[in-house]
């Protein structure tokens, strides 16, 4: 977890006789309205409630996008699988044997319907550009605990990637869908009817991803030759959408962040000057990282193809399943007549799990 920021302790300032708060009297400085007790770190609700600004301010000039194509989206191929009927085999004489008569055989179908678009064009904004510091820390180690920091360069940038990478539920397992600027695959039987944890609603993109296994009821011994592919009927259990995290209208203003002025004081960062810095720094690091490394850059994977990262999906996981029996299982004789004896395998057994996949992001 990035290291939280220092803010103003405000508290508010009464009358002892009628309890009544002290207004527009400057105790401590300009902006400090009822007075300023001292300095602390952000609560957690107050962190959160920053980062979803931070992820905001990004959504208005998003530089990480992914968008759905027809074919050939680079996030990977998704595989599903089913089995289909052998060829049929007749003779004069007698049957063919079960090593005579062709297997079952596979019929896969490919899904790659996920581009990752990366815009690289945001420069990284100086800090210094909006404030003579970067943000002030407390220290960080038993030693420095009690000492006030600026920020290093790579502390902020992981402050601003944390943030970033929140979208798609990275190392936040009570998540349920995602975050404004990330995106979800639901089962189409399984579409959340409310609102995504940042608030506002879902877009559908399209469709990922369909489950299919063979009809094994579909095949009988009277058939033969039977049709060799044979599909149960689809239906929204087995079907995987895409869809974006809309974002909110607004969102809560933060607490106002804390520099150091060039004469050594304690000031608080206007929120205008916050937002010239954090909303570009937000969009390079993105797409681009912190560092020449990539520190920080937001990564989407299809969990199931490789990658690694964040461990927690963002709501559905995709199952391929298949028949699990096997092609001597489903051998099958018809006899027809003295000169035709027919035999033909069939997908057999009951249906398994063999891949599964889903969507995940981390900033790397």
């Amino acid at each position: 977890m990035a290291i939280v920021p220092l803010v103003v302790d405000r508290r508010e300032i009464r009358t002892a006789d009628t309890n009544q708060v002290i207004n527009n009297f400057d105790f401590y400085g300009d902006k400090t309205a009822g007075g300023a007790y001292g300095l602390r770190e952000m609560t957690t609700q107050e962190f959160n409630e920053f980062k979803k600004w931070i992820r905001f301010l990004w959504v208005r000039n998003k530089t990480v996008t992914l968008t759905y194509v027809a074919s050939g989206g680079n996030l990977g191929a998704m595989i599903d699988t089913r089995y289909q009927a052998g060829a049929y085999q007749t003779d004069v004489t007698n049957f063919d044997t079960q090593a005579e008569t062709p297997d079952i055989s596979e019929v896969p179908t490919t899904w790659d319907k996920i581009n990752l678009n990366y815009d690289t064009s945001v420069a990284m904004p100086n800090v210094k550009d909006y404030a003579p510091s970067r943000p002030l820390r407390l220290g960080t180690t038993p030693s420095t605990r009690g000492k006030i920091y600026e920020y290093s360069h790579a502390e902020l940038g992981e402050l601003i990637a944390e943030a970033i990478g929140e979208v798609g539920g990275g190392g936040v397992p009570t998540m349920t869908v995602g975050r404004i600027g990330g995106y979800s695959i639901f089962r189409q039987d399984n579409v959340p009817s409310g609102n995504h944890d940042d608030g506002a609603t879902f877009t559908d993109m399209g469709r990922v991803f369909e489950d299919t296994i063979a009809n094994a009821a579909a095949y009988t011994a009277a058939g033969i030759p039977e049709t060799l592919d044979q599909p149960l009927a689809l239906d929204n259990a087995n079907r995987w959408n895409l869809y974006s995290m809309d974002t909110p209208a607004t969102v809560s203003t933060p607490v106002e962040l804390l520099y150091r002025d060039a004469n050594g004081g304690v000031r608080e960062w206007s929120l205008a000057n916050m937002q010239q810095f954090f909303e570009p720094a937000a969009q390079h690091i993105a797409a681009n990282g912190y560092n020449g490394a990539g520190d920080g850059k937001l990564i989407w994977y299809i969990h199931g193809l490789g990658g690694s990262g964040s461990i927690y999906p963002v709501i559905d996981e995709m199952a391929d399943e298949r028949l699990n029996g096997s092609s001597a299982s489903g051998y099958t004789q018809y006899y027809v007549n003295t000169d035709d004896y027919r035999t033909q395998e069939f997908p057999n057994g009951t249906a398994q799990v063999v891949s599964t996949y889903s969507l995940r992001a981390y900033t790397q």
